[in-house]
């Protein structure tokens, strides 16, 4: 059977049942619940290495806490990754490894809680290693505040680039 739309155009439970001549119908107890397709809003951040496992906090609406809930990158079948549920409009998952050709490139971000039925995508960046070749000055006074030069390769404009200094 395929199910129509849902009769109140919101998420509930509804009885199935089955008939052989239309009239006489089942009384069995089982149940078809009816939800809200996942919407995402935004990605933070947006952009990350494409060596993966950065956290991607998703926000949006409709997400629910079942124990199907993932994360999609790219079309196709693409790569699932299970999501954790942080509130019913924020979740997060891991990016996997870009399996993309060539770098810097844009990927699909979809979320399913069922693994069936898809939000509509976003796009996350993949962004090639960042390289670090030179630092100025080597060093500065413990109380901190000195301004350091960083020099390299595959830098990339962006709010989420930060420096950390220490483990």
């Amino acid at each position: 059977c395929t199910t129509p739309p849902a009769p109140f155009h919101s998420a509930h439970r509804v009885a199935v049942k089955l008939s052989a001549d239309g009239q006489d119908w089942t009384t069995s107890d089982v149940w078809f619940t009816y939800y809200d397709l996942p919407v995402i809003k935004t990605l933070k951040p947006s952009v990350g290495p494409s060596d993966g496992n950065t956290t991607l906090t998703i926000f949006g609406l409709h997400f629910q806490d079942p124990l199907t809930l993932v994360c999609r990158f790219g079309t196709g079948p693409g790569v699932p990754v299970p999501a954790i549920f942080v509130s019913s409009t924020e979740i997060r998952c891991s990016t996997p490894p870009s399996t993309l050709p060539s770098l810097p490139a844009y990927e699909h971000v979809y979320v399913s809680v069922d693994g069936a039925h898809w939000s509509q995508p976003l796009e996350f960046l993949y962004l090639p290693p960042i390289v670090v070749t030179v630092i100025s000055p080597l060093q500065g006074p413990e109380e901190g505040g000195t301004l350091v030069r960083i020099e390299g390769t595959q830098f990339w404009r962006s709010d989420d680039l930060h420096c950390r200094f220490g483990n």
